[in-house]
């Protein structure tokens, strides 16, 4: 993925920089907001809620994290875990993230993107992108990781995951992807 040349403000215009380099990132892109300020919202994966719980990723590690976006299929795995005190902890990690809510396309039989969850989409990507993920591995989840991954598509962020699968495919059809490897 070609990554645009970032510009630095000088004198009233724009002026090209040198590309800046994003550690463990698959084709990470950045929206410059102003001088200097590079802005970015990440979709968090539902095994970063984990690797947060667990000590093994903090959220100040990713560049440029201008907010963060969840949709209510991840808050609906947390609330299917089935350990009850791994369940609690996990959903006070997401309420103390506090991300903001998009909602997925709409999915029958899909927990946090049925009526009244999910949202009518005009380019349905998640079906590709869920053949993809089967493709590599048939899972059960893999529709609903198909369905976060539209929503980072659709709104322009990136992908923040440790699921090797779901990045690789999500990086294939263009999405920005920060792979978190611990």
């Amino acid at each position: 993925m070609n990554l645009p040349t970032p510009r630095k403000h000088v004198g009233g215009k724009y002026e090209l920089t040198e590309r800046p380099r994003y550690p463990k990132s698959s084709g990470v892109f950045c929206f410059w907001s102003r001088p200097g300020k590079v802005i970015m919202k990440y979709v968090l994966d539902t095994t970063i809620f984990n690797r947060i719980l667990d000590g093994r990723f903090s959220l100040a590690t990713l560049p440029y994290a201008s907010g963060f976006v969840a949709t209510k299929i991840q808050l609906s795995e947390l609330k299917a875990t089935n350990d009850l005190d791994r369940r609690a902890k996990l959903l006070s990690t997401f309420s103390d993230v506090a991300p903001e809510i998009e909602h997925a396309s709409f999915s029958f039989d899909t927990p946090g993107a049925g009526f009244d969850e999910g949202c009518w989409r005009e380019d349905y990507y998640a079906t590709e992108l869920r053949t993809d993920l089967d493709a590599i591995k048939p899972r059960i989840n893999n529709w609903q990781d198909a369905l976060i991954a539209e929503v980072a598509l659709c709104g322009r962020y990136c992908l923040a995951t440790a699921d090797k699968n779901l990045a690789k495919v999500a990086a294939r059809h263009g999405i920005r992807v920060y792979l978190v490897e611990t």
